[in-house]
């Protein structure tokens, strides 16, 4: 696992972080742009087969050279490492901010920085990167230093957001307007806040509503309003209603921060909170009794919960890391193989006292996720170890040949809770995110086994777990076939079986842009352990049930276009499954097959929920990114495939989704 933690001195640097690929930057608030700039980062610390490493300044300059102009932080310095951590940079380099650090010109900067202290091996910027005293240095010099040092250097173009460009003191804007929802959208996460709870005057108790007053905020504020959001404990998330400014109802002027926690119960004096701001509800206003403050309160409860509800209708992948093209002067032997950035010597470890394993995974359970905890299951097993599957959800019935064993146990039907109390290590595959594991979060919170992750996607979450995660992976296959070789495991065609249908479904069988020459290597790899492409296939695509047909055949009749065919939409409702005798998983791909029309740009699928709502399934082979459309939702994905969830009727929910897509398609 790599090693993210701020350093903050470069002597004694560790050789490990050194001759690399370097970006030098503030990365306040970690913004789209940013993380444009780290997928690049990463790209090229793979060319030179060294650490991807961020170089900031803590603090922000401008504090020292004018601290009356200095802006207000949106971040401090452990979440930005957190946040660039979870981008898959290996350290972080806060380097303490001095004023003769800032005398320091323009090519004594280069040469200690770049060359002699790191010697970093390829150079990352956007366009707008300055350097030196009195910032004398720009990406032209920096690109003339770095050809005379014979150092790669590439110049990564912003990031747009509504025909406007992405930055720190953009998305700071929107917070200080109270505009959160659309600072959510230029950022790789919510804005959040943290803070202490401190003692308040107790009217929200009186009330009903209990709010923990948060103080010794060092980050920037929202301005004035009611906000939907959420809180962090150390125990758990909860639903936020969230006041920022004066209490105008009982004639109060002091701008305070008052933090409801839905359905929480227990006293918060004292204790750390973090919060983050989904969307902003409504204005602070003054009432003219406590009976209509009640009633309003109650009203922005209810928003809290919908709103966060909507935004944990799919997994949050809000920045797609896929392994882009790198400098053409590299080698192909370069580009054969990705080294491992995981590390498994640290797994092995871990997993070699324990004897009694609890592998899961996420909800709505996809081959990645089954195919990956399986084979992991299998590794464990043939070390000895007693490993048991258990879900939350059922498994989904196409699925059920990809477990010929039966292996595979469901929560509260198979399994009961208390014969999981035991276990020695809980180990989470295919994600790190809490809303993804729903049914299971009660177990994988109260239980004191160990907890490991292995996971290929991004996520701020961690599951109170040791991570082992590679965000450039295709898939958690493949990480799963590393940690086989590492444990001296041989490939079988118990385990390559599960292993090929997790990498060649989570590539849109080698269609999808994570598809690189190395994943054929590692499709070839499995084949020969004895995977049948083949049989996988059939098993996946050939065995169709007339239901399925049907609810097929519905939601494509009712195919619609818009913008000259370029864009396709459809729904599929509760009744339409009722009316066939489908289930839910039936309606998976369809989305897929409406892209496959000739002239299709953009497709959009609204599939009603058993529980109330759409789940909204976006799909993109253009420029348009599926990810800002969902975000604009409150859900996430990939730059090709997204989604999210809208408790909006169905007609309103359409007209949203089509506007919003309109707009993205000019």
């Amino acid at each position: 696992m790599p090693l993210v933690k701020p350093f903050r001195q470069l002597d004694n640097l560790p050789d490990a972080f050194r001759h690399g690929a370097v970006t030098i930057g503030n990365f306040d608030g970690v913004h789209r742009g940013h993380a444009r700039i780290v997928e690049r980062l990463l790209a090229h610390a793979r060319q030179v087969d060294g650490p991807a490493v961020v170089f900031t300044m803590e603090p922000h300059p401008a504090k020292l050279l004018r601290p009356e102009q200095a802006p207000p932080a949106l971040l401090d310095i452990e979440r930005k490492t957190k946040l660039l951590g979870a981008l898959g940079v290996d350290v972080v380099i806060a380097y303490p901010t001095d004023k003769a650090f800032l005398q320091l010109d323009a090519a004594t900067f280069f040469r200690r920085i770049i060359l002699e202290q790191l010697d970093a091996k390829a150079v990352v910027e956007g366009p707008n990167f300055f350097f030196g005293h009195d910032r004398q240095g720009d990406v032209n010099l920096l690109a003339r230093f770095c050809q005379q040092a014979g150092r790669i250097l590439e110049v990564v173009e912003p990031c747009v957001e509504q025909r406007e460009i992405i930055s720190s003191s953009r998305i700071r804007q929107a917070i200080r307007e109270g505009r959160v929802a659309e600072a959510r959208r230029m950022l790789t996460e919510p804005y959040r806040l943290r803070g202490t709870v401190v003692e308040g005057v107790g009217r929200g108790k009186e009330l009903g509503f209990p709010t923990a007053n948060l103080g010794g905020v060092q980050t920037l504020l929202p301005g004035e309003g009611v906000y939907a959001g959420r809180a962090y404990l150390d125990e758990g998330v909860w639903p936020a209603a969230i006041h920022v400014g004066p209490n105008r109802t009982f004639h109060e002027e002091i701008p305070k921060i008052e933090v409801y926690l839905v359905d929480y119960a227990g006293s918060l004096y004292g204790r750390a909170i973090e919060v983050d701001f989904i969307e902003r509800l409504r204005d602070i206003v003054r009432f003219a009794s406590v009976i209509e403050l009640k009633a309003k309160l109650e009203e922005d409860v209810t928003a809290t919960r919908a709103t966060v509800a909507a935004c944990e209708g799919e997994p949050s992948q809000k920045i797609p890391l896929g392994v882009p093209s790198v400098n053409e002067s590299c080698t192909s032997s370069q580009l054969d193989h990705v080294a491992p950035s995981v590390d498994w010597a640290r797994f092995a470890e871990l997993i070699d006292a324990p004897r009694q394993f609890l592998l899961t995974t996420h909800v709505r359970p996809d081959c990645d996720a089954l195919g990956s905890t399986l084979a992991m299951a299998g590794i464990l097993e043939r070390l000895g170890k007693e490993a048991r599957v258990v879900v939350g959800y059922e498994v989904p019935r196409n699925l059920h040949w990809i477990d010929p064993g039966r292996k595979i146990l469901c929560l509260g039907e198979d399994i009961s809770r208390d014969a999981l109390k035991n276990v020695e290590v809980l180990m989470v595959l295919d994600t790190s995110a809490w809303a993804q594991v729903k049914h299971m979060e009660e177990v994988i919170r109260s239980s004191t086994a160990l907890k490991i992750v292995v996971d290929h996607h991004l996520s701020s979450d961690d599951l109170g777990a040791e991570m082992f995660k590679n965000t450039s992976a295709e898939a958690t296959g493949r990480l799963v076939v590393e940690a086989a070789e590492h444990l001296g495991v041989e490939l079988t065609p118990e385990l390559a079986t599960p292993l090929f249908a997790a990498v060649a479904t989570d590539t849109g069988w080698f269609r999808f842009a994570s598809t690189r020459s190395d994943t054929y290597h590692l499709a070839a790899r499995l084949v020969d352990a004895g995977a049948s492409p083949h049989a996988i296939y059939g098993e996946l695509y050939e065995k169709e049930t007339l239901a399925r047909l049907r609810l097929v055949g519905r939601a494509m009749a009712r195919v619609e276009t818009d913008l000259d065919g370029q864009l396709v939409y459809s729904w599929i409702e509760r009744e339409d499954f009722d009316a066939v005798g489908a289930l839910p998983t039936d309606s998976e791909d369809v989305i897929n097959m409406m892209l496959s029309v000739g002239g299709t740009k953009v497709a959009i699928i609204l599939v009603e929920q058993i529980g109330g709502g759409f789940k909204i399934s976006f799909r993109s082979r253009c420029h348009v990114d599926c990810s800002r459309l969902a975000e604009q939702f409150g859900g996430g994905g990939h730059q090709a495939a997204a989604g999210a969830m809208i408790l909006k009727p169905l007609e309103t929910a359409r007209t949203m989704l089509l506007d919003a897509a309109r707009v993205a398609m000019r």
